[in-house]
């Protein structure tokens, strides 16, 4: 797809993100979206076949962005220790930058979009936990993360992270408060995951 292409397919998408917030999933039309895009109805059939395929691949790139970001933060991090705090904190950024300016009625509508995607987030959570497996295997290898199961790790973090993100779109919990949850909840997590044994000059005792 040419450059021109793309940008009129990603200005759909920021159109379409605009209606869900407003209308939600089942109210928004392609009418709306095509007029918030600033475009003819007919032209959003270029790009996709109906509705549901445009909410998906609205859905499809958040989670693609989120996991992208996560893989920088993780990337950019100096150790196995700061990386996981990385991935943590780009999720939780993430939800601050999508949901802290929404109004009640906004978020009351996301919540109830959100859910008929759960297959992509399901994918998203998925490849999250790949990510997260990584960053347990080298800390173990570098002696900054006890001996654990790396792959039950990864499961219960990815099932905590989900966790919390149901929580706050079913019980519309403030972001405020999301956030110091995220923080207090990495603060165990990374206690529990530290490797008590290892002694001042890095080699275990």
């Amino acid at each position: 797809m040419g450059r021109q292409k793309e940008e009129k397919k990603e200005a759909i998408l920021n159109a379409a993100f605009e209606i869900f917030k407003k209308y939600g999933l089942k109210k928004a039309t392609l009418d709306d979206i095509a007029r918030e895009a600033g475009m003819a109805n007919t032209s959003l059939y270029y790009y996709f076949s109906n509705k549901d395929d445009l909410f998906q691949a609205l859905i499809r790139r958040e989670c693609e962005s989120m996991l992208e970001q996560e893989k920088k933060a993780i990337a950019e991090a100096h150790n196995p220790k700061d990386k996981f705090s990385a991935s943590w904190t780009t999720f939780r950024s993430m939800l601050e930058y999508h949901f802290d300016s929404l109004s009640t009625n906004e978020f009351k509508n996301l919540r109830e979009s959100i859910w008929e995607a759960h297959e992509f987030v399901n994918k998203y959570q998925n490849e999250h936990e790949q990510l997260i497996k990584q960053v347990l295997q080298a800390g173990i290898e570098q002696s900054v993360f006890k001996k654990c199961d790396v792959g039950l790790v990864a499961t219960s973090v990815s099932a905590c992270r989900k966790g919390l993100f149901q929580e706050f779109i079913e019980s519309e919990m403030p972001i405020d408060r999301m956030s110091k949850v995220m923080d207090s909840l990495l603060d165990l997590i990374l206690h529990g995951l530290e490797n008590t044994r290892v002694g001042r000059v890095g080699t275990e005792e």
